[in-house]
């Protein structure tokens, strides 16, 4: 990457994906990359090798879905979708009103193509691309507390066994099952209190 150009030892970068035979990269200093693993080249945004168009909004995380499009969760202003097949961005493809200015925190995909959005200021949602589905998730619910109605969401995992694991604030952590045919959350189990994580930790399984 140092040979590659723009990035130096000084440079931080937050996040990083795979994407398009290579890697996004969002860093601190130049906002986001793309590192070319075949040209062995970094891409700015202006550039002609970056693989999307440019984006005026910090990206905290990044996840393409299973018919490659890139879904990105920026600073403030909720979540992008950048639909491979059309070669084009959708604005907040979310309707919801709460998700137009908020950080979005992580962003995974679980085996049924629903995308779980974890925000800082407006809790959990699940959004499914096939049947344009939204839900707001009761935190207060799904952790057994009335105070976290809308907590923060700082990290999510669905993992190989169809669970969704979820990091509330920097303490709580909560493993569950979503029943699409009923509309509720099975398995409930959650900790409180176990360790505290950073925010960029994230939840692995």
């Amino acid at each position: 990457l140092f040979a590659a150009g723009t990035i130096d030892a000084s440079t931080t970068i937050d996040y990083m994906y795979p994407y398009e035979s290579g890697l996004m990269l969002c860093t601190q200093q130049h906002g986001s990359i793309f590192y070319s693993l075949r040209r062995q080249s970094l891409y700015s945004p202006s550039q002609k090798g970056y693989p999307i168009e440019p984006l005026n909004e910090r990206i905290n995380c990044l996840m393409a879905d299973s018919h490659d499009n890139l879904w990105i969760g920026t600073a403030d202003q909720g979540c992008r979708a950048w639909y491979h097949d059309r070669n084009r961005f959708t604005t907040n493809p979310i309707r919801s009103h709460s998700m137009s200015h908020t950080s979005v925190e992580a962003l995974p995909a679980d085996s049924h193509d629903r995308i779980w959005i974890g925000t800082l200021n407006q809790g959990l949602m699940m959004f499914d691309p096939n049947t344009m589905q939204e839900m707001e998730v009761d935190m207060s619910e799904l952790f057994g507390d009335p105070q976290l109605i809308r907590s923060a969401v700082m990290a999510l995992h669905c993992d190989s066994k169809g669970d969704l694991w979820v990091l509330a604030g920097t303490d709580r952590v909560a493993r569950c099952r979503y029943d699409a045919r009923k509309g509720i959350f099975t398995d409930r189990f959650h900790v409180h209190g176990y360790r505290r994580f950073h925010r960029r930790s994230g939840i692995y399984g």
